[in-house]
């Protein structure tokens, strides 16, 4: 070989190298890749999905009428007709204001006979003989009272001779709404033996 050809093949592989160096290394280090979406399943920063195109979803609280408060209900009591030694007094609780709009009622009622000589309370039961919630059924119903709505609950009592005591009727009696503080005083008598008192009812 000629010192001629041997130069110009020693240039071409110094250029050879170089070329390969700047390819391999322009910047010292090499960056990773990047992705310009969310991986899949992953949770961006809104808090959703990436794979996740659904609305979220909308709770909408079901707004129910407020217990009535004190001294918005009324009271009136009507006899009932007796039956096989029972008597019943049937109480309705309605609005004094019919334009204050609706409230609920739920619960027993509290129930006093007053009479010459002593007051005789009431006992809670479910039903009885004169009205009640139906047999078997110890749920407590809510009644809503609005201008047009109204709820009732029975008084009763078992005459007295039938326990072979002396009769005894009350003059007036007694009633406060369910869960309430404000009490009505009644002119309305009933027998005051067993005297029970019921759930309102719509």
């Amino acid at each position: 070989m000629s010192k001629t050809a041997f130069i110009v093949a020693a240039a071409g592989a110094i250029a050879l190298a170089a070329s390969g160096c700047s390819t391999s290394d322009s910047g010292g280090t090499t960056a990773p890749a990047t992705s310009s979406g969310n991986p899949t399943g992953a949770v961006s920063q809104n808090g959703s999905s990436g794979t996740s195109n659904q609305p979220p979803t909308s709770f909408t609280a079901a707004m129910g009428s407020a217990p009535c408060a004190s001294g918005t209900v009324d009271v009136t009591a009507e006899t009932m007709s007796a039956a096989a030694g029972h008597r019943g007094v049937r109480l309705t609780f309605s609005l004094i204001d019919a334009g204050q709009g609706s409230c609920s009622l739920s619960g027993y009622p509290g129930a006093d006979a007053v009479g010459a000589d002593a007051t005789v309370h009431a006992t809670r039961s479910l039903n009885g003989y004169m009205g009640g919630l139906p047999t078997g059924d110890d749920t407590m119903p809510t009644v809503i009272l609005s201008a047009t709505h109204s709820a009732q609950a029975v008084l009763e009592a078992v005459t007295c001779g039938v326990y072979n005591k002396p009769e005894s009727v009350s003059a007036k009696i007694l009633v406060t709404a369910p869960n309430s503080t404000d009490t009505r005083t009644l002119d309305q008598g009933i027998d005051t033996c067993d005297l029970q008192i019921h759930p309102v009812t719509g």
